[in-house]
């Protein structure tokens, strides 16, 4: 049992004392000790929210405009809301080509370069790049169905942020869609080496 340990309960004894001699949080003190007291299983348990259960998308659409990092064109884009277990579609606006070839899905195996930016391939041979910048926003906000229209092959670098995205994202707002999401679950370790450097997810 945790309240077993005498390390812990020093921690715990000193947690308190610095709390007593301060008058300013006094109100905070059994607050503090509840926590203090909690067993690892309670600390880790956070409140269900209903919410991240659903599928997200935006609520309306929006553009930005940009120079291209590795390109040096000017790239716009159209981000559009979309229908639960669209994912994330990426539409190239500017092929001459039937809507399915101009149509790119954002899933791992169409990766077929990452280094100094992230590139999808469709079987037609059609690609977009440097897209983790709104990859990235998308996941930090729990956005997973979009369709990104871009009249070019490269997304534009902004700032070199996710920051004008996720302001863009935030303004539109965020639409719970009527469909639960499918969650996967990690049944054990998984170790991805390279040379020295690895990544493990538990």
């Amino acid at each position: 049992m945790l309240t077993r340990s005498p390390q812990v309960w020093w921690l715990r004894r000193s947690a308190w004392r610095l709390l007593t001699r301060s008058p300013q949080v006094w109100w905070h003190r059994r607050t503090a000790w509840r926590q203090l007291t909690k067993t690892p299983q309670d600390r880790t348990h956070t409140r269900k929210d209903s919410s991240t259960d659903s599928y997200k998308t935006l609520k309306k659409n929006f553009t930005l405009s940009g120079i291209t990092l590795h390109s040096g064109e000017i790239s716009n884009i159209k981000v559009n809301p979309a229908p639960a277990n669209t994912g994330i579609l990426f539409k190239r606006t500017d092929l001459k080509v039937p809507h399915i070839e101009s149509l790119l899905n954002a899933k791992i195996e169409n990766v077929v370069y990452s280094e100094l930016c992230t590139k999808l391939s469709n079987e037609y041979g059609h690609s977009v790049s440097t897209i983790e910048h709104l990859m990235s926003a998308f996941h930090g906000l729990g956005i997973d169905n979009a369709i990104v229209e871009i009249d070019k092959a490269e997304l534009p670098i902004l700032d070199g942020s996710s920051l004008e995205y996720v302001s863009e994202i935030e303004r539109v707002g965020i639409k719970d869609l009527q469909a639960k999401r499918k969650i996967i679950n990690i049944t054990r370790p998984i170790i991805f080496r390279n040379n020295d450097s690895y990544i493990k997810v538990t």
